[in-house]
């Protein structure tokens, strides 16, 4: 997912949708102490900006989500 880079950096991003993997750009876009909640594979993932490119990751297991689209925002 591309998210919304003209839009960024946010102070939250929260996805409802599954994806494989956490896309780039969000991570991208989060600014630093920013919280990203996403689901994935079974988990439910929280991730906190400690700085660029670095995260704090949490996982809550145990959630069944629908699947992102290709080309979604």
């Amino acid at each position: 997912s591309k998210g919304l880079p003209q839009l960024a950096p946010f102070d939250k991003i929260l996805a409802s949708a599954s994806a494989k993997e956490l896309p780039r750009a969000w991570k991208e876009q989060l600014k630093i102490g920013g919280t990203l909640v996403f689901p994935s594979k079974g988990s439910l993932w929280k991730y906190e900006k400690i700085e660029e490119g670095e995260f704090k990751k949490e996982e809550y297991p145990g959630f069944r989500f629908v699947r992102l689209r290709r080309g979604s925002h």
